[in-house]
């Protein structure tokens, strides 16, 4: 991982990552973003940082000589983590209201009890007889999108099995940013 925090458009294989990644959410929300008017721009930090930037603004960007400068535009997306990419919250709002409300592309969502959508704003991992609605399937590594009881959106998922215990383990919530002070 380059130390030079510079803005540039994704290589090829960045963009397979990401794609790679979002096809464990849904295999069609990479089509749903190829009809957005975006462009996909990495920026090295700690990792590759994934910003979605609208294509309006591509010749502002052209204009800036020293894409150094830049810390971030447009939507942070994720980020890149070796090879595997994960998404940010602000990623998954997009998603949420892009691909799934505007495109109906369906989304793995599990819906939880007050109690539980409480312990998951703490970081916490959740049972599923915390679950109020889920797929009657669960398997291994699948991503959810976590919402209340109330159909609030409050962070992401995965599932994890290890011989009779499955249980689905916080990836980022929205009590992050209250937990780091934001």
């Amino acid at each position: 991982m380059s130390s030079n925090p510079e803005f540039h458009l994704a290589t090829k294989n960045q963009l397979q990552h990401i794609k790679d990644g979002l096809n464990k959410i849904s295999p069609q929300i990479w089509s749903c973003l190829g009809d957005e008017s975006i462009n996909i721009y990495v920026r090295y930090n700690k990792f590759a940082e994934i910003y979605l930037v609208p294509t309006q603004m591509e010749r502002k960007l052209r204009l800036i000589r020293d894409l150094k400068c830049i810390k971030h535009t447009g939507l942070y997306f994720g980020f890149l983590k070796g090879i595997e990419f994960l998404l940010s919250l602000e990623g998954a709002e997009f998603i949420l209201n892009t691909c799934k409300k505007k495109k109906n592309i369906p989304i793995a969502v599990i819906t939880v009890s007050e109690d539980a959508s409480k312990s998951f704003l703490y970081g916490n991992s959740l049972k599923p007889e915390q679950f109020i609605h889920s797929p009657n399937s669960l398997n291994r590594k699948d991503v959810f999108f976590v919402f209340n009881p109330h159909n609030r959106f409050i962070g992401i998922g995965y599932i994890y099995k290890r011989q009779d215990q499955t249980e689905l383990r916080n990836l980022v919530d929205y009590g992050y940013y209250i937990r780091r002070g934001f």
